[in-house]
């Protein structure tokens, strides 16, 4: 374990400190590299490259652009974020890290785990890259896949549509799961333990993400898939605990990717200020997970600022960012309020409410303030602050898309940014919390927005090191341009 700890931990550096323009990255030529990696280091060492950036510039983006938070007004390092002024050369590591690094990474490990007969490696490869492969998606629409990966033999692979992608993917993971009895019997006899960094080898595990990631894919498209989505959420077998990498410490490149860009590598650690859109809600409703979200002030109260506004002086709470702060790729809580917007859908009001209910209990438990285990059955009882309201399917959907979008505070703000544009929850309002006609949990106009107030980003930018060296990289799409899956 020493071992792979000292090779991931080069890894991580070199994905933690890669510029934010640059472009691919050739690891076969990096000298840190280790020229004998087999399935036992391609495999977290593919895994970690896909927390750095999933829990580095994905989590931040999300959790301004879902205004959980916003830039502080005391610095200045994520203010074209915030306003959404971005270029082709910004954020370059949403693309150039899963290309150059995770995907080839996991590629080879289910390749080599394919000739030697290891299934339990193909398994865990196999569904974090279509998990991989779904973030890019969901960020960038048409990505390549089919001829993505492949090197000298293809310099210049084709965009995919975004509608196939999320297909394929549907299909491949069917395909990992078919590998569920081989799988556990390698692991029987060659584990994969720690080599595997986020279910240390579990296949039952590795089989409850698959289904719950089929699941997260399918709800993409809802016309299409529902008779399958209802058999599945019959068939069961989802998630019941956290999939992600929670080893981090703090030490300097290993340690959580967002704390470790944020607060260790900046000359300031007062960028990431409390969005009033998410503090105010939880200051309305009594919410203990505002300390677990937030530090006072250094008057010791909460306060936070509107996004994107910039007082010239302020007093503002910072972002609650820890060193151990674990990457999530999926959640136990989020896959709870998967299942209960499914039943919603369908018009399963009991199984709505009894997966909601889970979700928000999930949600509370994650964080201890003050050395107690939050606890949130008194929030979710018939007259608690989050009751579930079964009135229509609209008011069902409200409860489990805004307890969703607090739940990934802290851990999966990427994802409920992709929930914003997939389900218009949070609604995007017209005016300011400080407006008396404001609408708790509204989402607000970004102040200073380069993009007209009614309006909200919907993918990320290609980046300039696609159109640069691949001719078949398609023409500028404006931030603003829906993708296909969002409402």
């Amino acid at each position: 374990m020493k071992n792979i700890m000292k090779y991931l931990s080069i890894i991580l550096a070199v994905v933690l400190i890669s510029s934010c323009k640059g472009g691919f990255m050739d690891i076969n030529t990096n000298p840190n590299y280790p020229a004998d990696a087999d399935v036992t280091t391609q495999l977290p060492s593919g895994q970690i490259a896909v927390a750095a950036i999933l829990g580095g510039d994905m989590e931040l983006v999300g959790g301004l652009w879902s205004q959980q938070y916003t830039q502080n007004s005391t610095a200045n390092q994520y203010n074209t974020t915030v306003n959404y002024t971005l270029s082709n050369a910004s954020y370059s590591r949403f693309w150039s890290i899963p290309y150059s690094i995770a995907l080839p990474d996991l590629r080879n490990t289910a390749n080599l785990a394919s000739k030697a007969g290891y299934d339990n490696y193909f398994m865990a490869a196999e569904i974090t890259t279509c998990f991989m492969y779904h973030i890019l998606t969901s960020w960038y629409e048409n990505i390549p896949y089919t001829e993505s990966l492949l090197g000298e033999t293809n310099l210049y692979p084709a965009y995919d549509n975004g509608t196939d992608v999320n297909d394929a993917l549907i299909k491949r993971i069917d395909a990992a799961l078919a590998k569920e009895a081989s799988a556990a019997t390698v692991e029987s006899v060659n584990p994969m333990g720690k080599s595997d960094m986020v279910f240390g080898g579990d296949i039952d595990k590795w089989v409850a993400f698959g289904k719950s990631l089929k699941l997260k894919l399918m709800m993409r498209n809802w016309t299409k898939y529902s008779a399958d989505i209802q058999t599945l959420l019959n068939e069961g077998g989802f998630l019941t605990a956290d999939a992600g990498i929670f080893s981090f410490i703090d030490k300097e490149n290993n340690s959580n990717p967002l704390y470790e860009n944020d607060r260790r590598k900046l000359n300031t650690q007062n960028n990431i200020g409390a969005c009033s859109t998410l503090m105010k809600y939880l200051k309305a409703n009594k919410d203990p997970r505002i300390a677990a979200f937030y530090n006072t002030n250094s008057a010791g109260v909460y306060n936070s600022l509107d996004a994107g506004n910039r007082p010239s002086s302020f007093n503002c709470s910072l972002a609650n960012i820890a060193p151990t702060d674990g990457v999530y790729f999926m959640s136990a809580a989020e896959v709870n309020f998967l299942q209960a917007e499914a039943w919603a859908r369908i018009g399963n009001t009991a199984n709505a409410k009894a997966f909601y209910e889970e979700g928000v209990k999930l949600a509370f438990s994650r964080w201890i303030v003050d050395d107690v285990v939050l606890d949130g059955s008194s929030f979710i009882a018939t007259d608690g602050a989050y009751a579930f309201d079964a009135t229509s399917t609209d008011s069902m959907l409200k409860c489990i898309l805004t307890q969703k979008w607090i739940a990934a505070t802290r851990c999966q703000a990427w994802d409920s940014y992709f929930d914003i544009t997939r389900t218009g929850i949070p609604a995007l309002g017209s005016v300011l919390t400080t407006d008396a006609s404001y609408v708790l949990g509204n989402l607000t106009p970004v102040v200073d927005s380069s993009i007209p107030a009614a309006d909200f980003p919907k993918r990320m930018l290609y980046p300039k090191s696609s159109s640069d060296n691949n001719p078949n990289t398609p023409d500028v799409i404006e931030l603003t341009v829906k993708q296909w899956w969002q409402k």
